[in-house]
């Protein structure tokens, strides 16, 4: 997909402004992607921006170092207490105890968290995060351990991250996600979880 569609794409557009955008995993290639384009200097730093929603950790302090240098106009948007953006986790457990150790999991910035807790995303009730870290405790990292047990129990955390900006996202595409997705996610948190502690132990 790389040098046959994005590539050739950001060759034939010189010069434009161009934006980078998805959710989950999508929000995750969208960022390496943003990533891989100004490495490789197909984009001016001025003239990209990039928009994630509910994106998983993709890379250590290291690449969240290189892409706070290499893509300025990032913004990571996070719901509430979605799960996803605690994954992969950072430290065994969730939690605000997110450090800068090479090879550990750790997000680029900055986060744009919405703090209300219900489906909506009230645009009263957001916070913009540490511009220059990508784990900032005051936002949705300080979110309790007990409040990501809750979510991984029962379809909360699933419903956030499927939720963005008053939109179910699972309706989108020409069939869409069913409930399995919910479980999944559930699923996926607790096995992330189970995994971790084993390594670190």
């Amino acid at each position: 997909m790389w040098g046959d569609k994005v590539e050739t794409y950001l060759n034939n557009y010189k010069g434009y402004k161009i934006a980078f955008t998805g959710h989950s995993l999508g929000g995750a290639i969208a960022s390496l992607t943003a990533l891989k384009a100004r490495h490789l200097g197909l984009v001016d730093v001025d003239k990209l921006t990039l928009y994630t929603f509910g994106e998983p950790r993709i890379g250590d302090s290291d690449v969240a170092k290189n892409f706070r240098d290499l893509v300025k106009e990032s913004y990571r948007v996070v719901h509430y207490s979605d799960l996803v953006p605690h994954l992969p986790l950072c430290d065994g457990f969730f939690s605000d105890s997110c450090t800068e150790k090479a090879g550990w999991p750790h997000h680029q910035p900055q986060e744009i968290w919405y703090y209300n807790t219900d489906l909506t995303m009230d645009n009263s009730k957001f916070k913009i995060c540490d511009a220059n870290g990508g784990e900032d405790p005051n936002c949705s990292d300080g979110i309790s351990v007990l409040e990501f047990a809750k979510n991984i129990g029962t379809d909360r955390g699933a419903d956030m991250h499927l939720h963005y900006y008053d939109h179910k996202l699972d309706e989108y595409g020409p069939k869409g996600c069913n409930s399995a997705v919910k479980f999944g996610l559930s699923f996926i948190a607790l096995i992330f979880l189970f995994i971790f502690n084993l390594i670190k132990h």
